[in-house]
């Protein structure tokens, strides 16, 4: 039983009780005086039925509005994640390449680049976008990406460009991806920040 059915099983099941009470009610008795007492104070027999009616129907509603309660949309996949949006570099550092502190190379990007975002597509291909401000030279850039390794690598490659760039997914939500490869430096790190714009 889902939400969407559960409302009109409930208003059957109300109406199934208020039919039994009624029925009982209105069966014939000696005295008009009998009818009223019975009416307020219901024999033992009934009562224990109706008791049990209302009790099983209480728990029923109380299980399906708690599921309800419960019912999420389901967790997209991190491929549905990556064709909803447009993303951008909000950071972009080298970790643990010999230095004792990070190397920060976005804060050394023109304001252009800046404000570039990249734009998945389902059948496999991206589009690194110029952004309102575009550089003197600066154009969009094409290429093919795929998942591998239970959606933990996100392998690029650019258009025209012999090598890859395969990048471990640290961690992943709807709106915040944080990359990460190898640099050429054992140890070393280029880490890549992208946020859903």
């Amino acid at each position: 039983m889902t939400c969407r059915t559960f409302p009109f099983l409930l208003v059957g099941a109300i109406l199934y009780v208020v039919i039994l009470l009624s029925v009982d009610f209105l069966r014939p008795h000696p005295a008009p005086f009998r009818l009223r007492r019975e009416a307020l104070l219901l024999p033992p027999v009934f009562s224990m039925l109706a008791f049990i009616r209302l009790g099983l129907l209480a728990a029923v509603s109380a299980f399906s509005l708690t599921s309800c309660q419960k019912e999420s949309e389901p967790t997209p996949s991190r491929q549905e994640q990556l064709v909803a949006y447009h993303w951008q570099t909000t950071n972009y550092y080298v970790k643990n390449a010999g230095q004792s502190s990070n190397v920060e190379l976005f804060a050394s990007w023109k304001e252009c680049q800046k404000d570039d975002a990249q734009k998945f597509a389902v059948e496999g291909t991206y589009v690194h976008k110029t952004g309102p401000t575009t550089c003197d030279t600066e154009q969009d850039v094409t290429g093919t990406w795929h998942l591998s390794e239970q959606d933990t690598k996100l392998t690029l490659q650019e258009a025209g460009w012999k090598d890859n760039q395969v990048w471990t997914i640290v961690s992943m939500s709807d709106r915040e991806i944080n990359l990460e490869r190898p640099t050429v430096i054992e140890g070393g790190f280029y880490v890549l920040q992208l946020r859903a714009i």
